[in-house]
């Protein structure tokens, strides 16, 4: 995996910007790993997607996250310091399908880009759940009978539902926060894509500053400021402002 450079911030930010973020995280993926078969990386869990995103957020801008959350309650902003590494978590070594249960067995796989996409048009919570654990299930057993994943009882759907998450850890991160002001006490998740992505936005923003003063002096074009060295961008810039 490569970090991102000033061109593919400024040319993956101007092109996700209309974007879903399933797009966003895989556009990303795709310009780090560029041997890597775009269907590949459709078909990550969503834990290991994620994993590799704070890979790349930590080669790119390096592994302190500064991250504010707002109470729910009074809207006091809280500051958490945190690094990449603090964020990641072992998922189990080996794969534990199939799941049993009171007579019933379930052969199923982790969720991936391409089942988020497909409901991403659902608004119904509960609905998406259900379709989501169907997409998941390979093939169901009743008392070792093939049956249909919709003939499947909710206590087992449950407990399905508990062991995809117990499989693919990374995909779920939450903390329990407790606010100074208020005394409120919650649990916030925290989503490295909206993460990272609000910072890539941050940074195109400011490159693009950067390409419009210094064509303005020298005459150069986009491509040749972006292809400097931060340092050298700024080393320009401070002696634009010198003048």
């Amino acid at each position: 995996m490569r970090q991102l450079n000033a061109h593919d911030v400024v040319r993956i930010c101007e092109w996700g910007r209309d974007k879903h973020p399933l797009d966003r995280a895989l556009v990303l993926l795709r310009a780090a790993s560029p041997g890597v078969e775009p269907t590949a990386l459709a078909r990550l869990p969503i834990g290991r997607r994620d994993a590799l995103l704070l890979e790349l957020r930590a080669r790119s801008f390096g592994p302190k996250l500064e991250v504010l959350v707002p109470c729910p309650k009074c809207g006091e902003r809280l500051e958490m310091s945190l690094t990449t590494d603090e964020l990641r978590v072992p998922a189990p070594e080996s794969p534990r399908s199939p799941l049993e249960l009171d007579g019933w067995a379930l052969d199923y796989r982790l969720p991936d880009s391409n089942d988020l996409a497909a409901l991403a048009h659902l608004k119904d919570p509960r609905a998406a759940r259900a379709r989501l654990l169907q997409r998941c299930v390979r093939e169901a057993r009743s008392e070792g009978q093939p049956v249909s994943i919709t003939s499947v009882p909710e206590p087992v759907l449950s407990a399905l539902a508990a062991r995809l998450a117990e499989d693919d850890p990374q995909a779920d991160i939450t903390f329990r926060l407790d606010c100074p002001g208020c005394s409120h006490t919650w649990r916030a998740a925290f989503d490295i894509l909206s993460f990272f992505w609000s910072e890539l936005e941050t940074q195109a923003r400011q490159l693009q500053r950067e390409v419009h003063e210094l064509a303005k002096v020298y005459g150069w074009n986009e491509a040749t400021i972006l292809s400097m060295s931060a340092v050298s961008r700024q080393r320009y810039l401070e002696l634009v402002t010198s003048g």
